[in-house]
């Protein structure tokens, strides 16, 4: 995952990386301080995307670590051609 700057306030951006797990890409987004003791997961229904999330992670990211990020086959994630299911 690339390296990401943390906002330090409700007023700061959102940061975007990407992340690679067994081969498929998907698109993280980040804030809040990266040595808070407590860290969000924000995950989105179907259909849907982590940017389902833009309005809440920065007011989480206030106080915690927030992180939202696109599930294999939405948002900005690759799409299988096949399950990824075990």
């Amino acid at each position: 995952m690339s390296r990401v700057h943390a906002a330090t306030s409700a007023t700061e951006s959102v940061a975007a990386s990407t992340l690679s797990v067994l081969g498929i890409r998907a698109r993280v987004l980040q804030t809040g301080p990266s040595d808070a003791e407590e860290a969000v997961i924000f995950l989105h229904g179907g259909p849907g995307s982590a940017d389902d999330w833009d309005d809440l992670l920065p007011r989480v990211g206030a106080f915690a670590r927030a992180v939202a990020f696109d599930l294999p086959g939405f948002g900005h994630a690759d799409k299988p051609a096949q399950s990824v299911a075990a």
